[in-house]
C-alpha cells in the first residue's frame, strides 16, 4: 500500500490546493492560475498562484498531464485534502429522500440491503456495495426444502436477521413427498436455533442417529455444509449495477472499463474493502489500494450497526469523487440502516 502520510503545507499552500482539488473535482479538467484567479478573486496575483502550484508540485502534491497544461490532483494531494483540508457537510435532502424511498421498497432484510446499494449508487453515480458482517454467527430460523422436480430439491435457510440463502440439488433418485417432509422434519429438529458455524461443525453429529441420515439429501448437504453455513470473511455482499459508475468521463474508455470489471466481483470487494474498521470512514485513493485494478480509483467506506446486523457501506468511482459529500451521505445511510433494523 502506498504512503498515506500526508504533507507540511504552508502559506497559502493549503488555500491553493483545496481550490485547485475542489475545482478539479467539479470540472475534470487541469486547473491553472489564470481560472484560480478568476474562479476566487484572491487578492494575490496569478503569478503568486503559479508559484505556489509550482512547490506544491514539488512537494508532490499536483502534477500535469503535459508541459503547457493546468495542474491536477496526485494521490498524495487527494490525501491531505482528505484529511487535512476537505469541509464538512450537512446532511443531504437528496439522501434524506432516498432513504424513506428504501425503507418503503425494502420488504426483508436483504431487499433491504439490495436497496442501500442501488440508492447509494443512484445519488452519487458511483458503483454502491453493502457488506453484511456476522454471517456464520446468524442463527437459523427455519429450514425448507422445497421440490423443483422428481430430483431437484431446493434447500431454503431462513435466518434470525432476516437473510434467506437457497441452494439446489440435484438428486440421482426420485424423492418421495413423504420422504421429503420425513427429511424437512428432522433437519428443523436438529439445526434450527443454532448459529451457521455451529451447523457446519456438528451437522453430521447431530444427524447421525436419525432415521432418515443416510438418505442422499442429508449426504449431500454434509458434503456441501461449508457452501451453505460458511461465506467468505464471514460475509454477505450486495452491490448495485454498473450503470451509474458508467456515467463518469474517466470510464468512457470501454477497455478500461472492462479491466476494472474483475475488482468490481464479490470475492474481490470482500478483500479490497477493510471490514476490521467499525469505528470510522475511511478513504482508499488510487495506489494507497493493494488492488493494482483500483490505482485509478478511489473506495470510501463506513461502518453502520443494527440491532440485528452490521457491516459496511462503500461506494467505488475514480479518484476524482466529492469525498466530503460522500462521507455524509454515507452516514446518513448508517444512521438510515440502524432505525429499520
Amino acid at each position: 500500500m502506498a504512503n498515506r502520510k500526508t504533507r507540511v503545507l504552508v502559506g497559502r499552500e493549503d488555500v491553493i490546493l483545496k481550490a485547485t482539488i475542489e475545482d478539479f473535482i467539479q470540472s475534470n479538467a487541469p486547473i491553472g492560475s489564470t481560472f484560480l484567479k478568476k474562479q476566487h478573486r484572491y487578492n494575490f496575483s496569478p503569478a503568486t498562484i503559479r508559484a505556489t502550484m509550482s512547490a506544491l508540485e514539488e512537494k508532490g502534491l499536483l502534477t500535469h498531464p503535459h508541459v503547457s497544461a493546468g495542474r491536477i490532483p496526485t494521490d498524495l494531494g487527494y490525501r491531505t485534502y482528505v484529511d487535512d483540508l476537505m469541509d464538512k457537510k450537512g446532511p443531504s435532502s437528496k439522501g434524506n429522500k432516498f432513504i424513506r424511498e428504501m425503507e418503503t421498497m425494502a420488504t426483508g432484510m436483504e431487499d433491504l440491503m439490495r436497496a442501500t446499494a442501488v440508492m447509494l449508487a443512484k445519488i452519487s453515480k458511483l458503483f454502491g456495495v453493502v457488506i453484511l458482517k456476522g454471517y456464520q454467527k446468524s442463527i437459523l430460523s427455519d429450514i425448507e426444502l422445497v421440490k423443483l422436480g422428481s430430483d431437484r430439491i431446493m434447500v431454503v435457510l431462513a435466518m434470525k436477521t432476516g437473510l434467506v440463502r437457497s441452494i439446489v440439488l440435484n438428486l440421482k433418485v426420485e424423492v418421495a413427498d413423504g420422504m421429503l417432509i420425513r427429511i424437512n422434519e428432522a433437519l428443523r429438529n436438529s439445526l434450527v436455533g443454532l448459529r451457521l458455524d455451529d451447523i457446519a461443525g456438528s451437522m453430521e453429529l447431530r444427524l447421525k442417529d436419525s432415521d432418515v441420515f443416510e438418505h442422499e439429501i442429508i449426504q449431500i448437504l454434509l458434503n456441501r455444509s461449508s457452501q451453505m453455513y460458511t461465506a467468505q470473511h464471514d460475509a454477505v455482499v450486495f452491490t448495485s449495477s454498473y450503470n451509474e459508475l458508467l456515467t463518469q468521463p474517466e470510464f468512457n474508455d470501454t477497455q478500461q472499463f472492462q479491466d476494472l470489471l474483475p475488482a468490481l466481483e464479490i470475492d474481490s470487494l470482500l478483500n479490497d474493502i477493510d471490514l476490521s474498521n467499525q469505528l470510522h470512514w475511511n478513504a482508499v485513493i488510487g495506489g494507497e489500494n493493494e488492488n493494482e485494478l483500483l490505482h485509478d480509483c478511489s473506495l470510501v467506506s463506513a461502518p453502520f450497526k443494527g440491532s440485528l446486523v452490521s457491516g459496511r457501506l462503500a461506494l467505488l468511482g475514480p479518484k476524482r469523487m466529492q469525498y466530503s459529500s460522500l462521507k455524509t451521505i454515507l452516514h446518513q445511510f448508517a444512521e438510515g440502516i440502524k432505525h429499520v433494523c
